[in-house]
């Protein structure tokens, strides 16, 4: 499912899976009940259909299943905003905006550790606008090898990154013809397809 050709030339309708995006600090996808295991991680390959949450308080963001307990992932103040998915270990991948700059959180299997690194230190052509995170494939047959995909602008150019190489390349997906764009979700469809959800800021004028 990963869009290595870029997104279709016309829209695609299809409904997406996981409810729609109403917060820039809140968002759902989907998982198995229980978080993997950050000691001794494995693919996990069991149904991914229990919808999880993210929510932030000002200071903390938790993750939380459908009528489970909320597992805290980092305490940091100030977060403008923030999107989250399991990878294929289960293990959860956070992205944040914070102090104008944009942050990951992923397992690291080279450390054996959680690492967090500065995307917007990376990102080389741009600033960072609307970040958002999903699991490219939870069907059976592709979800053992499946990718975490991080999308976002760059002015005019929609761009992403993936887990397959622990998101230190970008590429560009797509070239809109104005810079006022904005990423609202990332999501797989009803349709079987990644679904990009965008749309340009209008000037009001």
């Amino acid at each position: 499912m990963f869009p290595v050709d870029g997104l279709a030339p016309k829209p695609v309708v299809g409904n997406l899976e996981v409810p729609s995006r109403t917060d820039k600090r809140e968002e759902s996808f989907f998982g198995t009940t229980t978080i993997g295991s950050a000691t001794s991680p494995k693919v996990e390959t069991g149904i991914r259909n229990t919808l999880w949450g993210v929510k932030y308080d000002k200071t903390a963001v938790t993750i939380q299943p459908t009528n489970g307990t909320p597992v805290k992932l980092i305490e940091q103040p100030s977060i403008r905003e923030l999107t989250v998915c399991f990878d294929r270990y289960m293990l959860p991948v956070l992205v944040y905006v914070y102090g104008g700059d944009t942050y990951i959180r992923y397992y690291d299997f080279a450390t054996k550790r959680y690492i967090v690194t500065n995307l917007s230190g990376l990102e080389k052509s741009g600033e960072i606008n609307s970040p958002r995170l999903t699991f490219d494939d939870r069907r059976i047959k592709f979800r053992s090898n499946g990718s975490v995909v991080l999308g976002y602008y760059v002015g005019n150019k929609l761009m992403i990154r993936s887990s397959d190489d622990n998101y230190l390349s970008s590429r560009i997906i797509r070239t809109e013809t104005t810079s006022e764009n904005y990423l609202e979700q990332i999501a797989m469809g009803d349709n079987n397809r990644l679904h990009f959800v965008t749309y340009t800021l209008v000037d009001p004028t």
